[in-house]
C-alpha cells in the first residue's frame, strides 16, 4: 500500500521530540515501513531522513511573510503534488485545516487523525465535511469533543513500542518524573507543588515551550529536590522513567490521550494523574491513581499510595491494549477498508481520458484548489 502522511510543518520529526504528536508520527511511519508499506511524510524538511521525507523542492514559500503562510502554503501545494502522485491513501495529522478543505479536490482518500480538541479553525472544517471524509479520533472522550460519536469516527488508541519502552525493575523509587512539553496547559507548576505535599523529589523533563511560563512558574521553584533535566533523547528518557518511583501527570486542558502515561507504564512505572479527559481510558486501578483536577493534597496523598501498585501491572496493561503492532494493524485495517472502496467505485466508472501531468509540471489544478480555498 502506498501512504502519503501528513505531518505538521512546525517542527521536526525527529528526535529529541518536541511532543507527543512527532513521536506518534515518527512511530507511526517507521511502523508502516517495516509492514511494507511505501510511505511518504509530508512534514518539517529537517524530520529524519529515515522517513522518507518528500523533497520540498515543489514548495515555494519564498513569498510568506509569516509562518502560518508558510504553513498555508505549504500545504496548498503538498494537496496538489498529492493529486499527481498514486498514493492509495492519505494520513493526515497536520493539525491544519488545508487538507479537509481541499479533500474534496484530490482523487486519492483522505484520513484525518484528530490529535487534539476541537480548536476553531479546524473545528470548522470538520463541521461542515464530516458526511464526506473519513475521520480517527485517539480516545472516545476526544471524539465525543469533535461531535464524531454517532458512528462517523473511528477510534484507535495511540500505541507505544513496548521493545523500546522496556520493563525496568527500579529497586530504588526513590524520586517522581514529570515529563511533557513545558507549557500552562501540562501544569508542570501543579506537578512541583504536589511532589513537595509528598515530600518526594521530583525531576523534569521536556522541552520548554514557554519560556515566560517557565521563567515564572517553573524556574522559582526549582531547588535541590525539584530539578529540570532538559529535553532529553530517547534513552535518557526511557531510563529516567524505569528508575522513577512514578510518574505524574497534571493536564489543565482536556487530555485528548497521554502517550506519556502509556510510555510510562510500558517501562513499569505507575501513573498518578489528575481526572482529565481520555487519561482514564488508559490507567485502570492496578496501573495508576485518578485525583480530582487541580487538587496537589489528592495528588500527594496518591503519590504515597502508588508503591502499592504492581510495576508488572502496569507493564501487561500495554503490552494487551496499547501495543504499537495492535495500533498499526487497526490502521490498516481502516486504509485497506478506505482503498478497497474507491478502488470499487474506480471500477464502475471508465475514464475517458489519461492525465500524463507530472509533479514537477505546471498544476493546472492550482486555480480549482485556489477558488475552493477562496469559497470556504
Amino acid at each position: 500500500m502506498k501512504i502519503a502522511v501528513l505531518g505538521h510543518r512546525t517542527f521536526p520529526i525527529s528526535e529529541p521530540f518536541a511532543g507527543g504528536l512527532e513521536r506518534f508520527i515518527y512511530t507511526l511511519v517507521q511502523g508502516l515501513q517495516r509492514k511494507g508499506c511505501d510511505v511518504t511524510l509530508f512534514a518539517h524538511p529537517d524530520s529524519d531522513p529515515s522517513l522518507n521525507v518528500a523533497a520540498p523542492d515543489f514548495i515555494d514559500t519564498s513569498f510568506c511573510t509569516t509562518s502560518e503562510e508558510k504553513s498555508h502554503e505549504s500545504f496548498l501545494s503538498i494537496m496538489d503534488y498529492l493529486d499527481y502522485d498514486n498514493f492509495d491513501i492519505v494520513h493526515n495529522n497536520s493539525l491544519n485545516y488545508f487538507p479537509i478543505v481541499l479533500s474534496d479536490n484530490i482523487s486519492t482518500p483522505l484520513v484525518t487523525t484528530l490529535h487534539a480538541p476541537p480548536f476553531p479553525l479546524l473545528y470548522s472544517a470538520v463541521k461542515h465535511r464530516k458526511r464526506r471524509c473519513n475521520y480517527i479520533s485517539i480516545s472516545k472522550i476526544n471524539a465525543e469533543s469533535w461531535g464524531l460519536n454517532n458512528g462517523l469516527s473511528e477510534i484507535i488508541y495511540n500505541g507505544v513500542d513496548t521493545d523500546i519502552f522496556c520493563f525496568g525493575e527500579n529497586k530504588s523509587k526513590d524520586f517522581a518524573v514529570w515529563t511533557g512539553r513545558i507549557l500552562p496547559c501540562k501544569g508542570t507548576h501543579l506537578a512541583i507543588e504536589a511532589a513537595k505535599k509528598a515530600n518526594i523529589n521530583l525531576v523534569i523533563a521536556g522541552p520548554i515551550c514557554d519560556s515566560e511560563y517557565f521563567e515564572q512558574e517553573v524556574k522559582p521553584r526549582l531547588n535541590e529536590g525539584i530539578q529540570y533535566a532538559g529535553h532529553l533523547g530517547k534513552k535518557e528518557l526511557i531510563c529516567l522513567i524505569q528508575n522513577a518511583y512514578v510518574i505524574l501527570c497534571t493536564p489543565i486542558w482536556s487530555e485528548p490521550f497521554g502517550l506519556v502515561v502509556i510510555e510510562s507504564l510500558s517501562c513499569g512505572t505507575p501513573v498518578v494523574a489528575f481526572n482529565r479527559g481520555a487519561i482514564a481510558e488508559i490507567i485502570d486501578e492496578n496501573t495508576g491513581i485518578l485525583v480530582t483536577p487541580d487538587d496537589t493534597d489528592a495528588m500527594a496523598q496518591a503519590i504515597k499510595q502508588a508503591t502499592l501498585l504492581s510495576r508488572y501491572a502496569c507493564r501487561e496493561r500495554v503490552v494487551k491494549h496499547f501495543s504499537i503492532d495492535a495500533m498499526l494493524s487497526n490502521y490498516l485495517q481502516v486504509f485497506e477498508k478506505i482503498a478497497a472502496t474507491r478502488m470499487s467505485s474506480q471500477k464502475s466508472c471508465i475514464s475517458a481520458t489519461t492525465s500524463t501531468l507530472t509533479a514537477r509540471d505546471t498544476y493546472k489544478g492550482r486555480s480549482k484548489l485556489q477558488n475552493t480555498l477562496n469559497r470556504t
